[in-house]
């Protein structure tokens, strides 16, 4: 929400409320007629106000006013409210977004499903099974080698189906670990950070949607209205001006001679 202020010089063109200024004027005469004071008992001067202009951050049509001049407004209460269809949009965008990428970090970091754990492991049992059978043939034709009922050759074959089998064993087993360790790190880092990414997105997006809604920066009453439903303003634009009561003064004029009897 942006605001400015700007000095009232014209008491033609905004009333100030006489009860507002009243005691300043009460101390002013009061102060002024002291017994040593034979001086005028009059001061010349005029009242200031400095106004807080509200206004958008981004150019919008108006759906709402909710004050009217006169109206007295507290800090945080809403004024006017502008369209935000766009940024509700960009909202709900930006919470796909977060959870697509938190869905996909997920799943980089659990590894593998568990049905192609499943299957892995059943593969594990078959080659298991086999390297049993082999080790038992390797047994069997080992005695009829030393035997002299087998030639050597037939041994050296199932040996090399013996290494064969324990081969693919391991290399089933190495295959499950990796199944289970999901992906590489560098990938689960990148991942992580568009979830980052993604959760910034929708702090901007709520943030901007947030500020279609002007608030009131302080405690003061509504002074004027600019703009009004239907109407499209820019951003910076004021669409109100509000005025509190420590932002008026008056000022006034003291003879030199006569300061010395005024003080703060």
């Amino acid at each position: 929400m942006n605001s400015s202020s700007r000095e009232l010089r014209q008491p033609y063109s905004r009333f100030i409320p006489l009860w507002r200024i009243l005691p300043v004027l009460l101390f002013i005469a009061t102060t002024a007629c002291t017994p040593d004071n034979k001086a005028s008992k009059v001061f010349s001067g005029y009242v200031t106000a400095d106004w807080l202009y509200v206004s958008a951050t981004n150019a919008g049509k108006i759906t709402q006013v909710m004050v009217k001049p006169g109206d007295h407004v507290t800090a945080g209460q809403p004024l006017v409210a502008l369209d935000d269809t766009a940024e509700q949009y960009l909202e709900q965008r930006a919470e796909a977004e977060e959870q697509a990428n938190e869905s996909t970090y997920h799943d980089l970091v659990k590894g593998a499903r568990p049905e192609e754990i499943a299957a892995i492991e059943a593969e594990i049992e078959e080659a298991k099974a086999k390297l049993k059978f082999e080790k038992s043939q390797k047994v069997r034709w080992q005695k009829l080698v030393d035997q002299g009922l087998a030639p050597k050759e037939m041994l050296d074959e199932i040996t090399q189906r013996l290494k064969v089998a324990s081969a693919h064993l391991k290399a089933l087993q190495a295959k499950r670990k990796v199944a289970e360790l999901g992906a590489r790190d560098d990938q689960q880092a990148a991942a992580l950070a568009r979830v980052k990414a993604a959760k910034f997105s929708k702090l901007l997006a709520q943030w901007q949607r947030s500020e279609r809604t002007l608030k009131s920066p302080e405690d003061a009453r509504v002074e004027e209205v600019f703009y009004y439903p239907g109407e499209v303003v820019g951003a910076g634009t004021p669409v109100l001006a509000l005025l509190s009561e420590k932002r008026i003064k008056v000022r006034f004029y003291i003879p030199e001679k006569q300061r010395a009897n005024f003080h703060i």
